[in-house]
């Protein structure tokens, strides 16, 4: 689930959290703060957890991004 949210970021941004960059939560809150709509910016930031039980399910992320995409139509 953080890969996939790492990849948003990157597709949206341009910038990954990776590594020990993963545990500097002032460097990921500095990533996010790049996506423009703020109810991405609030999934991808859960699926940036730093604590894996933190993260959404597949199923509730796919859930979480269809309701967006479905509201950007």
């Amino acid at each position: 689930m953080y890969q996939l949210g790492n990849l948003l970021l990157y597709m949206l941004t341009g910038e990954t959290v990776d590594g020990e960059e993963a545990a500097d939560r002032a460097r990921v809150w500095e990533a996010l703060q790049k996506v423009e709509d703020n109810r991405l910016r609030l999934v991808i930031g859960k699926m940036l957890a730093l604590e894996p039980e933190e993260r959404p399910s597949m199923e509730q992320a796919i859930t979480m991004l269809h309701k967006i995409y479905l509201e950007i139509e």
